[in-house]
């Protein structure tokens, strides 16, 4: 026996006709429409200030490292002498100390106002670090008669007591050369070794930094120039970089104020969708020789 099921009347099922469905399509069109022009705006913004965010970061490390490293240059020894303001380089002191001097007592005293040239002196301060290939200077004004790039108070070290390299150098012998010029007020010397630079290259836009190379009389002021020198190490602190031009102080540029061991760093970030930013920095370095 066979039973079949009828659906009651006007429960008959039915899809949705052409226009129906051509109308849901419209209307969700519209909607999205609608939707899409009010949140363009909000996800650009987002997008935006993730890229200024970014750059805003790449630019205070960059600020932070230079201010960094300034904080440990030898008194008058900043120099930014191109006229565009793109090359900043000091010599980083490594350690510092006071020389046994006439009135102090012990042996082996620096004795600057004799005529004949004294090549060694005994360490008043303890944990003086003296490595292969550094120098001492004295008394540095950054003035002809004593300034450390010509040489006229700067002296390589020959030997350590004890031995190079050494963390608590209690003598320090030094190369054949001439006499320091003067004493400093307080008796103290600085170990220096090799300069550090940074550079801003317009052709690629990138902020440069250098070390390890020789000490120079005159300022390297070209990349050229930079990059040619034996030993140079060179690493990339910042892409995207905006150089400033000599009529300007806008884009990233050093300026040296000469006498109040202030420098001015200036840094311009700008990407591919033009989105720039902008970060200034005074740093104060000691200048009392």
């Amino acid at each position: 026996m066979t039973i079949r099921f009828r659906p009651p009347t006007g429960a008959m099922q039915r899809g949705f006709t052409l226009v129906e469905a051509v109308m849901v399509i419209v209307l969700t069109g519209i909607i999205a429409a609608v939707v899409a022009v009010f949140i363009q705006g909000p996800v650009q913004g987002y997008f935006d200030t993730v890229r200024r965010a970014q750059a805003s970061d790449v630019a205070d490390f960059a600020l932070r490292r230079i201010a960094r490293d300034l904080q440990t240059a030898l008194p008058n020894s900043m120099r930014s002498t191109d006229a565009n303001n793109y090359f900043l380089e000091f010599l980083p002191v490594r350690s510092t100390g006071r020389y046994r001097a006439a009135g102090d007592g012990g042996t082996d005293l620096l004795d600057i106002a004799n005529p004949a040239v004294d090549n060694s002196f005994g360490v008043l301060s303890p944990g003086v670090a003296v490595a292969s290939g550094d120098s001492i200077v004295i008394y540095n004004t950054g003035q002809t008669s004593a300034d450390a790039y010509a040489g006229t108070n700067r002296r390589a070290v020959s030997s350590t007591t004890p031995a190079l390299p050494t963390s608590a150098a209690t003598n320090i012998v030094l190369a054949v050369g001439a006499q320091f010029p003067r004493d400093s007020s307080s008796y103290r010397f600085q170990v220096v070794s090799t300069p550090v630079a940074y550079a801003c290259e317009v052709a690629t836009g990138t902020l440069w930094r250098y070390s390890g190379y020789a000490i120079q009389a005159a300022q390297p002021i070209s990349i050229a120039t930079l990059d040619s020198l034996a030993s140079v190490v060179k690493s990339a602190l910042a892409t995207n970089v905006v150089c400033a031009s000599a009529a300007s102080d806008i884009g990233t540029g050093f300026t040296v104020q000469s006498g109040d061991g202030l420098v001015l760093l200036r840094i311009q970030l700008r990407d591919s969708a033009q989105e720039t930013v902008s970060l200034y920095r005074e740093v104060h370095v000691d200048n009392a020789p």
